[in-house]
């Protein structure tokens, strides 16, 4: 691409901005002719991006107003543990892995605050109400949790069952309520062990084939460190 054609490019990233909603809308809607959508369930996750610098972005205030629009690259918990400043993304993903919204945050917010904001505008998008909100602990504040137990929403989100209470853990193990996700009828939890227990033999291959997977990465991993290591001893050795 010529400096030309970027320039026109660039240009259109600030309409972009303004009509963000509407554009992933937009997309949204053409997707749905092409394949077919199933939003009953939506997965949510964050992640972060570091830059190869040291100190944050100062804070833009308005010189009439002044008001703080916070900048993004800010020193934040890193996922990679990197001691630079980031800036964060929250995806929303539909039951097949496809995306269907994102934001982009400030490096120091808290990853907790940006689900609720995004699922009014998924609620407009898919001119319905009822989906299952899906994260993992992190993303499971009691906040989310109750905003997702309204409106028709349910939400499933990761839980140690070893940091339960006495009472939780007697819930967990009873079997009042379980029902089956496919067809709403009754379950117990021996039911549920007697249907795993038809599908272990191929959740055995499959787990001898990722263990067989991380043995070749990790053996790949160290075979580059090693060689990594005697490289730089060799050049510490020099003159």
């Amino acid at each position: 691409m010529t400096k030309n054609h970027r320039i026109p490019l660039l240009r259109t990233l600030d309409i972009m901005y303004n009509h963000y909603d509407e554009y992933i809308s937009h997309l949204y809607d053409a997707s749905t002719k092409i394949v077919k959508r199933d939003t009953s369930v939506c997965f949510y996750d964050c992640s972060n991006y570091y830059f190869e610098t040291k100190s944050n972005d100062d804070d833009y205030v308005d010189a009439v107003t002044s008001e703080v629009t916070k900048s993004l690259r800010k020193y934040g918990v890193s996922k990679e543990h990197r001691p630079n400043p980031i800036a964060q993304m929250g995806l929303f993903m539909d039951k097949d892995g496809i995306p269907l919204s994102m934001c982009i945050t400030s490096g120091s917010d808290n990853e907790q605050t940006t689900a609720i904001p995004l699922e009014p505008k998924l609620i407009t998008m898919f001119k319905v109400k009822k989906f299952i909100y899906c994260a993992d602990a992190g993303l499971g504040s009691f906040n989310i949790r109750n905003f997702n137990s309204m409106g028709g929403r349910a939400f499933i989100v990761t839980q140690s069952i070893n940091m339960l209470s006495n009472t939780l853990k007697g819930a967990v193990f009873s079997d009042i309520d379980y029902r089956l996700l496919s067809n709403d009828k009754p379950a117990t939890i021996k039911q549920m062990t007697d249907l795993t227990s038809l599908t272990h033999h191929f959740m055995k291959i499959e787990y001898i084939r990722l263990y067989l997977l991380i043995k070749l990465l990790t053996w790949d991993y160290m075979k580059r460190r090693r060689a990594r290591t005697a490289l730089l001893g060799r050049l510490s050795q020099r003159p």
